[in-house]
């Protein structure tokens, strides 16, 4: 395969970067299975998740909006005789009050799936069963004047060795279903 075939974008193609604000999380002990990669033959099938991720009965994905242009996903290859990949998602909510603060520190010690919308509309799945996202660092400002912001920062760590696969199944925000 030509380098020009694996680009697969056309010349000027616009490729927006960044997330976009809505960011699904729901906690592992909610989570029943996770289908497998769809493999084949095609390049990029063995990223992609199309069969939906099972939850418990009664339990959903919880939505978090972070702020608009904050949002970056990274996946960094580590090891020196076997290579794996470690993925971290940094992003910042509003500090509004008692709540966020309280869901924060809570994260702290959970492990939990995320999924995470890039701008292109592909959704990212981080972490898997026995390697889920943990969150490895926090951080809240009260800001320094009108022209700062009340904010936490926050990076989600993924250690499942892999780039966060492409996400196609449902995404269930129905605390009733």
């Amino acid at each position: 395969m030509d380098i020009q075939d694996l680009a697969g974008v056309a010349c000027g193609t616009i490729v927006p970067p960044g997330t976009k604000t809505l960011v699904y999380v729901v906690a592992m002990d909610n989570v029943v299975s996770i289908p497998d990669p769809v493999g084949g033959a095609t390049l990029g099938d063995g990223k992609r998740i199309i069969a939906d991720i099972v939850l418990a009965a009664n339990k959903y994905w919880a939505s978090l909006y972070v702020i608009s242009e904050t949002g970056e996903l990274k996946a960094t290859q580590v090891g020196t005789n076997t290579r794996s990949y470690n993925s971290n998602f940094d992003f910042m909510v509003v500090g509004k009050g008692p709540d966020v603060d309280q869901w924060v520190e809570e994260q702290a010690n959970r492990c939990f799936l995320a999924l995470v919308t890039e701008k292109t509309g592909h959704v990212r799945l981080m972490g898997g069963i026995g390697t889920p996202v943990k969150q490895t660092a926090s951080e809240f400002t009260t800001g320094k004047g009108s022209d700062t912001e009340k904010v936490w920062s926050i990076t989600w760590t993924d250690i499942t060795g892999f780039v966060p696969f492409y996400y196609e199944g449902a995404i269930d925000t129905d605390p009733l279903t």
